[in-house]
């Protein structure tokens, strides 16, 4: 195997990994978000903007829960 190649592999699968769980997000019939460490959201699906009222700021300390 050449060298970088399993980190490609690797990096390749997480993001496939984060698409089908934010795909299966999508389609829940309740809001849902994800936050980094620090409370930024990173992302949120349309019931949760309902339930907010708005869109919430992606990645912004002012949008923080």
């Amino acid at each position: 195997m050449r060298e970088g190649t399993h980190e490609q592999h690797t990096t390749s699968a997480r993001h496939r990994a984060d698409f089908e769980f934010r795909r299966l997000l999508d389609r829940l019939p309740a809001a849902a978000y994800t936050c980094d460490a620090g409370g930024l959201i990173t992302y949120f699906n349309e019931r949760a903007e309902q339930a907010w009222g708005r869109a919430p700021l992606l990645d912004d300390p002012r949008d923080r829960y």
